[in-house]
């Protein structure tokens, strides 16, 4: 069940938004979705350092962080590996496709979870869009 976009917050908003953008809950194909996220190509934030700290991997706030200056960040190994391949500048179908070839689990299901994390780490400042 989607909430009115009227009663959404700004942040459920935008998420809402950039998940149209995706194609994923528009019900597009899988074409479709590629062509929308081929364009758009993000790099990490160069103010957070992946870190591995006691088995962790940590994302660490330097220099100019925004809302998260002093906060310290766990990632899972998933999210580690799509933060990896955000070093370098990748469109989301790029990432989609890397974990696709790398990750068992339905494509679809994989796609969204990127998109999602594509979309908070946008939202929160750990990506940014790069030409």
């Amino acid at each position: 069940i989607i909430p009115k976009y009227e009663m959404m917050t700004d942040h459920s908003r935008q998420f809402f938004i950039d998940l149209l953008k995706c194609g994923i809950m528009a019900g597009k194909g899988e074409s479709e979705t590629k062509k929308q996220t081929k364009d758009i190509y993000y790099q990490t934030n160069e103010n957070f350092l992946l870190r591995e700290i006691a088995g962790d991997n940590l994302l660490i706030p330097v220099n100019e962080a925004g809302v998260l200056n002093n906060t310290m960040i766990t990632l899972n190994p998933t999210c580690t590996s799509i933060w990896k391949c955000y070093q370098k500048p990748h469109t989301m179908q790029e990432v989609i496709d890397e974990m696709i070839h790398s990750y068992f689990g339905n494509k679809t299901d994989i796609a969204k979870d990127i998109c999602r994390f594509t979309s908070e780490a946008l939202y929160y400042g750990l990506l940014k869009e790069v030409d």
